[in-house]
């Protein structure tokens, strides 16, 4: 991603383990860059490394719209000295939203429906997908990633142990996007991480 974007960068090191929270302001609403990113209307494939932030958004989601609030520079990176780790960021996770099916119906939009049903200009616009962007969204895994295997697990959080009180060395909360799913709720993915002595 190309912005020039100010970007609150805060780090912390525990033994092997380096965490990066990276948290910034909301993406913009149009192109940034119109010059660069328009590039592939004149028949050159687009390089994505020099694209804007919204018109990577734009090119790599099939979504119709992206949520009201998307921090596209927001992340939280847990990196492992041997290259490997774990980040959460917006993309990643707006990539898992569904883009064919509208799963959630409020009250009202069966009644709505029936009461446009013979226009057709409304029909046609309308894009079905998950307009909550419900993501299953667990992280983005990287480097390396055959010195670690993933496997489900019965473990838990160890409750009792957050009940002791200890100092906090690093806490962040990195909101990624949030909606408010047109007066319908508000829909929001953030990353909490806490680091305890």
């Amino acid at each position: 991603m190309s912005d020039k974007v100010a970007v609150d960068k805060a780090t912390f090191n525990f033994g092997q383990w380096t965490v990066q929270a990276n948290k910034s302001h909301i993406l913009q609403s149009r192109c940034t860059q119109p010059l660069l990113c328009n590039v592939e209307n004149e028949g050159t494939p687009v390089d994505k490394t020099v694209l804007c932030d919204f018109c990577l958004y734009e090119k790599e989601l099939d979504l119709p719209q992206l949520p009201e609030m998307l921090f596209a520079s927001n992340s939280l990176k847990l990196e492992h000295d041997n290259g490997f780790g774990i980040e959460f960021n917006a993309l990643d996770a707006l990539k898992l939203v569904d883009s064919k099916n509208d799963v959630m119906k409020v009250a009202v939009a069966e009644a709505w429906q029936e009461s446009r049903m013979e226009d057709s200009k409304i029909r046609d616009v309308v894009k079905p997908f998950d307009w909550t962007y419900t993501t299953h969204y667990k992280g983005t895994s990287f480097g390396g990633t055959e010195l670690f295997k993933v496997t489900p697990t019965e473990e838990r959080i160890d409750v009792e142990k957050l009940k002791v009180k200890s100092k906090i060395l690093f806490y962040q909360d990195i909101i990624l996007f949030e909606d408010e799913l047109a007066d319908n709720g508000t829909a929001q993915l953030s990353v909490k991480m806490v680091g305890l002595f």
